[in-house]
């Protein structure tokens, strides 16, 4: 009640007629309630009544320019009080127009530093709730990494590579032992061809299979994280809407996966045919040594049949000698077979230390580029987004403390109030 009794205040009545009688009712009541004298209120109130003044345009808009209808429609409009009321306004507005118009501009100084907060404020939640995604993205290729690897790899106190390893070695060493040093000779010719079939026949063939396998299960992993992440780009907010990256991400998702059958087990096939050359040394070293242990066996026994023709050595003697002979160099073919095995074993052991390590590094590779594409462009792209509009929001605080600094003078001086 206060502010209506303030110069330039009004009181409207929407009502269908300019009835004094409404006007009498209405001060009578306001003035039981309130010390206000009634000639005051009366000097407040305007009737208008805005239907009356559209159903007029809605007459004018019709185009006919009869007589009637002009009259019609003037009638009405006047009749709604829209124009007294637009006449008082102006009236109010005229008189002391210099302090109105300082306090319209305190007041529209006042509203647009609050919205200029109220929009920052919004940007600053807006960019939370985008980094909440984007940590939520991170967390979600997180633990894609983090399973796959346990189930293609397995733990350390299961190591999947590692055991197959383990038991190619089982049945590599059922070969090995199946070849003596008294067989050798026999088998001399085609001994590399025997060791390289024998390695193809039980080098990790559990593996290829399980390697298949997990390749399904990543091609169908690759799908969900493409199918989560595109939804819920379209759950963040307007502001951090970008086309560009939703179209960035679709190409990038229609590209073929290139997730086939044989995706993870190429280190299988190249660290296989890296066992061709021990493989082919062992061979190298047997020949040599049964040709070095002939040479010694016919030598000794040439020697000592030579010394008897000539009569230096008794029968017996030359007997003795190649036999010796012949026992030191089967000894020693002996210990070079052993010898080349040992070394063989050596080059096998470090072939599946490798292969545990090839089958680590590809798997990190297929899921970097090929599984997690997607999220992870998603999770870069709009890190870059908040980190710019991060940027922007700290340099409008700044702005806004330097003009409410400026301003604080003039927004703290209280004039009189707007009438």
């Amino acid at each position: 009640m206060s502010l209506l009794l303030k110069p330039g205040s009004f009181l409207i009545l929407e009502y269908p007629t300019h009835d004094q009688a409404i006007v009498n009712y209405t001060v009578s009541q306001l003035t039981q309630q309130f010390p206000v004298a009634s000639d005051a209120l009366k000097s407040k109130m305007l009737q208008v009544y805005p239907p009356q003044a559209l159903s007029a345009l809605d007459i004018f808009r019709e185009g006919s320019n009869s007589v009637d209808t002009i009259q019609t429609f003037q009638n009405d409009f006047l009749g709604s009080g829209v124009t007294a009321l637009s006449q008082s306004i102006m009236t109010a507005l005229s008189s002391d127009s210099d302090t109105r118009r300082v306090q319209y501009a305190r007041f529209i100084l006042a509203g647009a530093l609050e919205a200029c907060r109220n929009a920052a404020q919004l940007w600053s939640h807006d960019t939370a709730a985008v980094q909440l995604f984007i940590d939520e993205l991170r967390s979600q290729i997180s633990n894609a990494h983090t399973i796959s690897m346990q189930d293609v790899l397995g733990g350390s106190d299961a190591p999947i590579v590692g055991g197959s390893v383990q038991r190619s070695t089982r049945g590599m060493q059922v070969v090995m032992d199946a070849i003596p040093w008294w067989k050798l000779p026999m088998k001399i010719d085609d001994l590399s061809g025997v060791l390289f079939h024998a390695a193809e026949r039980v080098w990790c063939r559990d593996l290829y299979v399980k390697l298949e396998f997990q390749t399904g299960r990543l091609a169908c992993l690759r799908s969900k994280l493409i199918s989560d992440t595109l939804n819920n780009l379209h759950l963040m907010p307007a502001s951090f809407h970008s086309a560009v990256l939703v179209n960035q991400l679709h190409q990038l998702s229609a590209r073929p996966p290139e997730l086939g059958p044989n995706s993870l087990t190429y280190p299988l096939s190249y660290r296989l045919q890296q066992l061709q050359e021990p493989i082919l040394a062992l061979h190298r070293r047997a020949q040599r040594a049964m040709l070095t242990a002939s040479v010694m066996t016919f030598g000794s026994a040439g020697g000592a049949y030579a010394a008897w023709i000539t009569g230096h050595i008794t029968p017996a003697t030359a007997v003795g000698l190649g036999a010796m002979g012949t026992v030191i160099a089967l000894r020693w073919f002996v210990g070079r077979w052993e010898k080349g095995k040992t070394r063989w074993w050596e080059d096998w052991r470090r072939v599946g230390d490798c292969l545990e390590r090839d089958m680590k590094d590809l798997l990190v590779l297929v899921l970097t580029e090929k599984v997690t594409s997607v999220p992870t462009n998603a999770a870069n792209d709009l890190e870059n987004m908040v980190m710019l509009r991060s940027r922007d929001i700290d340099e409008l605080n700044k702005e806004l403390e330097g003009v409410e600094g400026s301003c604080g003078r003039l927004l703290s001086e209280q004039a009189a109030p707007i009438n």
